[in-house]
């Protein structure tokens, strides 16, 4: 794995923990990294994802969550009652943190004359995970996380790139990481608006 692979592995980890201490601030979650999966992992029941691309190369990243997980967090950053939420809101809001942890990505990288492709995100079942996991490109690097909340919540992050040009990644290294503080110190919840 390279330096710049490494550095944007953890800057992803630390976003999803600032996003989700912003979205559930009464929640102390902890980021900590998880071994290498294989083919038979399942991370969750459902995972959200989203791919970026571009000249120097492809993300995509996942938030693997279970009903339970997604229900709380949901709830929580909506300020709604946990019996409001049902399943499709619980997509539509892994869907928008997904779409937002890409905007940001994207947008910072752009502000360094680095564009990038984004797509919609998109809701998959956990299973479907595992036939991803064979015609996963040897190519790319893949790491994962889990953001643990309080007992029984947690939800898992994966993240498969493909760096074509890691030195625009290095050039870029101090946009993302002030990026990141800015975001740690802002005092918005996380833009989470798709209700």
């Amino acid at each position: 794995m390279s330096a710049a692979e490494d550095f944007l592995y953890g800057y992803l980890r630390d976003l999803t923990l600032t996003r989700f201490s912003k979205h559930c601030p009464l929640v102390q979650f902890t980021a900590k990294e998880l071994e290498e999966y294989t083919e038979s992992s399942k991370l969750g029941d459902e995972l959200s994802m989203i791919m970026l691309w571009g000249e120097a190369g492809t993300l995509i990243f996942k938030t693997h969550y279970s009903e339970h997980s997604g229900r709380y967090l949901a709830a929580r950053a909506m300020n709604l009652d946990e019996r409001q939420i049902n399943k499709e809101t619980i997509r539509a809001y892994m869907n928008e943190f997904n779409n937002l942890m890409g905007g940001h990505f994207r947008g910072t990288l752009e502000t360094g004359n680095t564009l990038l492709g984004m797509s919609l995100p998109f809701t998959a079942g956990g299973d479907d995970e595992l036939e991803f996991f064979k015609l996963r490109d040897k190519k790319f690097s893949v790491k994962r996380w889990v953001l643990q909340g309080e007992p029984e919540l947690s939800v898992v992050f994966s993240c498969e790139m493909r760096l074509d040009e890691p030195q625009q990644i290095d050039s870029l290294r101090a946009k993302l990481s002030e990026a990141l503080e800015a975001d740690r110190g802002s005092d918005n919840s996380g833009d989470i608006e798709f209700l």
